[in-house]
Parts: C-alpha cells; structure tokens; sequence
C-alpha cells in the first residue's frame, strides 16, 4: 500500500485551511479526494459528507470483505421472463412471461390410464382426469389448470361460466396433452360468463364441432385459443356464436366443416395462425367483427365451397379485415376464394381479382417446405410474394410467428403465419 508525505512547504495545517477556502481542485493525493470538494487531513479518510469506509481490513487488500456470491439468482423481478413451460418449475410459462405459481394450480395427469383413486391435485399428486381438475377449480377456486402430455386422451371438457386457464405442453408436443370430444360432445365447450384461456392443447374427434364457444344470452363468453391445435371434427374446429374469440398461433384443420365459423355478434380476431385442408371454408364470419393478422388460409374449400378461403358475408360488409395474410389453393366454386365482404390489406392470394384495399400482392405462388406447418420455402416464387415484403409500420406489432419465431428474420416480414428463418 503506498503513502506519500506531506509537502514540506507549509505547515499541514495551513494548508488544509488554504484548501478548504478554495475546495480541492486537482487530485493532490495527500489532501485532496478525487472528484469530491473537500479536503482531509489524513489523506482522504474522511470528507464533507462523512466517513470513508475503509476496505483495507487489517491492512491487507487480500483480506478485504468477500466479494458478492455471484452464483445465487438475481431477484425475481430481475429475472428474464419465461419463454418456454419447461423455463418454470411449476411447467406453466403465463402469457405474460411470469411462471404459475404452483400453489394456484391444479395438476392433471392420466398416467396412461393408470391412474386412480383420489388425489391432492398437486406437482406430486395429480388428480387422474380433466374432469376431476374442473371439479378442483370449483371446489378450491383456483384459476389454473395444468394436463401433462400423454399418448392417451383426456375426457370432453365443459368449462362454461368459469374463470380459469388451461395449460399443456403445446400443440404439436410428443406428447400433447389432448382433449377429445365424444359423441355430440365437443372436445371444449365454453359458455355462459366463461372466461378462458387455453395454451399448448390439442382438441380433436366430435361429431359436431370440435371446440365450441356459445353465449346463453347473458354475457358473451370470451375464450382464447394459444399455441394449440384443433383438428379431426365431423364439423366445424371451432364454432363461436355470441363469443369473444381470440386465436393465435394455433390451428384449425383437417375438419369436415370450416375451420373457423363465427355468428351473431361475435367479435374474432385470428393472429399467427393457421386455417388449412378444412374440407368446407378456411373462415366463415358473415356477421360481427373479424380481424385476421398474419395468418395463412391454404388448401380449404374441398366440397366445393362458395368460398374456400373466407366468407366474410356481401360486399359493404363492416370489420372483416384480413391482413398481412396468405391465401393460396383454396376452393372457389363462385370464381374466388373470398367472399366480397373481405377486406384484405397487405396480403398475398394466388387470384388476380380487384384489389379491394391497399398493397396486396396478387398472382401469388409461393413454394412450401411442406404442408404440414406451411413454412414457405426461399424460392424466387415465394421471396415474389411474400418474404421480405412489408416494413415494420405494416406489422401491426406482432413481431413472432407461428412457431414462437422472431419476426422479421430478413429486413422485412413475412406475409404469413410462417417467418422463413
């Protein structure tokens, strides 16, 4: 440790005084302290505004305090928010980047048929079924359901008039956690004052629609549909009536109706997702509200449909908007895909029709790696229509895909519910 003396030029005193009137103003290291104004007699000790703790314990800097643990975690509200079930220990990553806390949730676990008796419904104790987790909700008022992926199915769920969420392991997990509908039952009924949200499920097998969202004249029921998938309906994938419908980065397909029918006044808004091989209409909203947004409309219409993408209703239709969308290879029994009604706003159809709004992108044929996630491939025919083709003032702030990608992976986004990486 260095010291240096003091000059020998004035006594220490007066010169602690001259200082002081006159405030240290360069870095004399007997006096004065760096970027403060005041002065010590001690060689910087102690200033205007108290002590200087020293750090030299005992005189050795080797035997200062110990330095921080860094390996402990930093504070919860410092840690990044969860992406991913697998980022929480209670396996729940919420939509807004908390994990569930595991005391709020009831677990669902059918063990492959296995599982009997009754249970806590805990991480450790899961009850057996989807109905016995609804009768947790009910009974302890918890707001969270979590099912864990099995090949087996779980029961038709009836979640009318509650508040709560539903989680599993994703749409396209091996294994999902999947909800099939029996008889005239669909896999997911929601009505009356429900408010739910569904992440990471799987809805297939009714013989009416798959998931349904139906008002019994009171308040609209409101249901949102996230990273799952509908599929596998004699009917409709999802039939809203009266209904507050949200879905994103879901989808609807392989039904024997539409993938999406929407009555009454329901308010639908459709965003990273996709309505394909559906053998009726992609989309039917001929009344209420609809806003598509980056979603892909493709190979629908095969019973020879009116219109195999969208009926949106006649032209001079209110609120049906589909932007930023892909509609290719649908049936058009009428001479087009989409219904007049349907406003499309920066988005690509393989059709050479009136451009009815702003920016589309007409004559399209784009190329798909494959039709099952409908991710277009980087040809000239695709990069033609649809990559790199709208800037961020046209994005709308959605700025992931389908598959949880960032948007955009180029200079500009992608026409799609698929950003090609």
């Amino acid at each position: 440790m260095n010291h240096f003396r003091p000059p020998r030029l004035l006594p220490s005193s007066a010169l602690i005084a001259a200082l002081t009137l006159a405030g240290c103003v360069a870095n004399n290291p007997d006096y004065c302290l760096p970027g403060q104004p005041g002065c010590s007699e001690d060689g910087g000790v102690a200033d205007l505004r108290g002590e200087v703790p020293d750090l030299s314990v005992g005189g050795d800097p080797d035997s200062r305090g110990a330095p921080p643990d860094l390996k402990q975690p930093p504070p919860a509200d410092l840690r990044p928010a969860c992406m991913n079930p697998g980022d929480c220990p209670s396996d729940i990553c919420q939509p807004d980047g908390t994990c569930g806390d595991a005391g709020q949730i009831v677990y669902v676990d059918n063990q492959e048929g296995h599982c009997t008796g009754a249970h806590a419904g805990t991480q450790d104790d899961p009850v057996c079924g989807s109905s016995q987790g609804i009768a947790a909700v009910k009974m302890t008022g918890k707001k969270l359901i979590h099912m864990a992926g099995r090949s087996m199915g779980y029961h038709a769920m009836d979640l009318s008039d509650l508040r709560v969420s539903v989680y599993g392991p994703g749409g396209y997990a091996v294994p999902a956690a999947r909800v099939e509908g029996s008889g005239s039952l669909s896999a997911l009924a929601v009505g009356g004052s429900a408010e739910v949200l569904i992440d990471g499920l799987e809805f297939s097998g009714s013989v009416t629609n798959v998931v349904s969202c139906v008002s019994s004249g009171g308040p609209s029921p409101s249901l949102t549909l996230h990273n799952s998938r509908i599929h596998f309906g004699n009917g409709d994938g999802i039939y809203a009536k009266d209904c507050k419908l949200t879905l994103d980065r879901s989808v609807s397909g392989r039904n024997g109706g539409a993938g999406l029918t929407a009555e009454g006044a329901s308010q639908v808004t459709v965003t990273n997702s996709l309505l394909v091989q559906n053998r009726v209409s992609g989309l039917v909203a001929t009344s209420g509200s609809l806003h598509a947004l980056f979603s892909t409309f493709a190979d629908n219409g095969l019973a020879f449909i009116a219109f195999g993408a969208a009926d949106c209703g006649a032209a001079g239709a209110a609120d049906r908007l589909i932007e930023a969308s892909l509609i290719v290879n649908n049936g058009r029994f009428s001479g087009s895909e989409i219904s007049s009604g349907c406003t499309l706003k920066h988005s690509a159809i393989d059709e050479v029709l009136t451009d009815n709004s702003g920016g589309n992108r007409l004559s399209a044929m784009p190329d798909f790696v494959a039709k099952t996630l409908y991710e277009l491939s980087p040809t000239t025919n695709s990069k033609a229509c649809c990559i790199d083709q709208l800037d961020r003032a046209m994005a709308g702030g959605v700025d992931i895909d389908f598959a949880g990608t960032k948007r955009p992976q180029g200079p500009k986004w992608d026409i799609g519910a698929v950003e090609t990486k």
